[in-house]
């Protein structure tokens, strides 16, 4: 998990009798918790040695967190709260990577409106309304296609998570080329495509909070990863080609994020 709920209040409750040093190890315990969604490992050394924890007392913290916040079992150290979020976000995600591969949700459709009598406009069974289309954008009203950075602004949608994005594209995608340089251009494609995304009202995506975003793109680099084609794992187009691979760049530009959403490169 790339992101999990934080209850303030729950967690000064709980936590307010901690040191300052304790209540930083607890955070740091819970990160590495959702990162690899499974109980901690008994070693406390490793443990120690991934948290950077280093001094005497920080490891002194560590256990003394492990052994007031978690559970010690044959698995790991072992946390109910932890347990239950990441069940519950891995529901969601399933959920939304099965209608994903459905296609989406069946759009609904739109009788034709009446039109005013005596204007002689012929009745082309056309809705008023302008078709969605998966792009977000509006043709034929004026606007043209571009690059896909015109997406409008979603009320109460959190700002592009650049970092977290590149995160689960390497966690879900470790086949494809790695991002090395996040730069303004794919910071700027990866805008438009959060807000294009959370727009759509086709699973996985359309989400208004920065856990269902990441979510959606979480089950989205992960539907990906499933394609042979996107992966390198198809035989080239031509004999002594070397085969395709996608990377981000092209995951997130306008037209292979269309065919991506779309499932052109899931063919059985």
């Amino acid at each position: 998990m790339h992101f999990y709920p934080h209850n303030i209040g729950d967690h000064v409750k709980d936590t307010r009798h901690l040191t300052l040093l304790e209540e930083g190890a607890y955070r740091r315990l819970l990160d590495h918790y959702y990162t690899i969604e499974k109980a901690l490992p008994l070693d406390e050394a490793d443990l120690c040695r991934k948290l950077l924890a280093r001094s005497d007392d920080e490891r002194k913290a560590v256990g003394v967190v492990l052994r007031e916040f978690f559970v010690q079992t044959e698995s790991g150290w072992w946390h109910k709260r932890c347990e239950e979020e990441i069940a519950a976000g891995n529901k969601r995600r399933q959920q939304s990577r099965e209608n994903g591969k459905k296609g989406g949700r069946p759009r609904k459709s739109v009788p034709p409106p009446e039109l005013p009598g005596g204007d002689g406009r012929p009745d082309t069974g056309n809705p008023d309304e302008t078709q969605r289309v998966i792009g977000g954008l509006a043709l034929g009203s004026g606007s043209r296609p571009g690059d896909g950075l015109e997406s409008a602004q979603v009320e109460g949608l959190p700002p592009c998570p650049h970092e977290r994005l590149v995160e689960i594209y390497h966690d879900r995608m470790p086949l494809n080329p790695r991002i090395k340089v996040l730069d303004d251009g794919r910071r700027k494609l990866l805008a438009a495509r959060w807000k294009q995304a959370a727009r759509l009202d086709v699973p996985p995506f359309g989400y208004h909070t920065m856990q269902q975003g990441l979510d959606a793109w979480h089950t989205f680099f992960e539907i990906c990863s499933e394609s042979d084609f996107l992966t390198g794992q198809a035989p080239p187009s031509e004999p002594g080609r070397p085969p395709f691979v996608a990377s981000l760049d092209f995951l997130i530009s306008p037209d292979g994020f269309r065919k991506c959403v779309e499932n052109h490169y899931h063919r059985e």
